[in-house]
């Protein structure tokens, strides 16, 4: 029997919009398949319709999938399921794998690669942008006694006495006019 399985991705959420996956992978699996298996939910703790499915299929069984990266969220579940439907004589067909060359499957673990490396720096750089722990750019390299001095001399107001000009502060505490400008600017 061959089955189709549509996955979900885990970065489905994380401000890259909304694509409708689903609609796709069964375009792909059309006429792929006997039954398809379509998952409504990512979870942790093995109670993911994939894990079931695999339970349930037996030997000589085939389980068609678009890509690996539908299969399994990390390098090591990936593994796991791969390892299991060995152990059960299920066989793995992986539409975006050309053909059942060496190459092939090279390409396909790569772009498995590509796709976690690129999940992890998205969602850093989601939770950093949401949890305002993120600031862009580098830090100032002026202490923040140093900074309030130049906020203090830039602002200071005395008839007759000449306020310094930013290239006179960026001399004075060895950093550049851009920092002054920064530190003037509040950042």
């Amino acid at each position: 029997m061959q089955t189709g399985y549509v996955g979900l991705l885990e970065l489905d959420g994380y401000e890259l919009g909304r694509h409708d996956y689903e609609s796709e992978q069964i375009m792909k699996l059309e006429n792929h398949y006997d039954d398809i298996v379509i998952e409504r939910d990512i979870s942790y703790n093995g109670g993911m319709r994939i894990d079931k499915l695999i339970q349930r299929l037996t030997i000589g069984d085939i389980l068609i999938v678009c890509s690996l990266k539908f299969l399994a969220i990390n390098r090591s579940l990936l593994h796991d399921r791969i390892k299991s439907m060995e152990d059960k004589g299920i066989t793995l067909k992986v539409l975006d794998m050309e053909k059942e060359t060496f190459s092939s499957h090279i390409k396909a673990i790569e772009a498995f690669n590509t796709y976690i490396s690129g999940m992890r720096v998205k969602k850093g750089a989601y939770k950093a942008r949401h949890t305002k722990s993120y600031k862009v750019g580098r830090q100032i390299s002026v202490s923040v006694n140093d900074r309030i001095d130049i906020i203090r001399k830039k602002n200071m107001n005395i008839s007759g006495v000449k306020q310094p000009s930013v290239i006179d502060l960026a001399k004075e505490y060895k950093c550049s006019r851009q920092t002054i400008y920064n530190i003037l600017k509040g950042n």
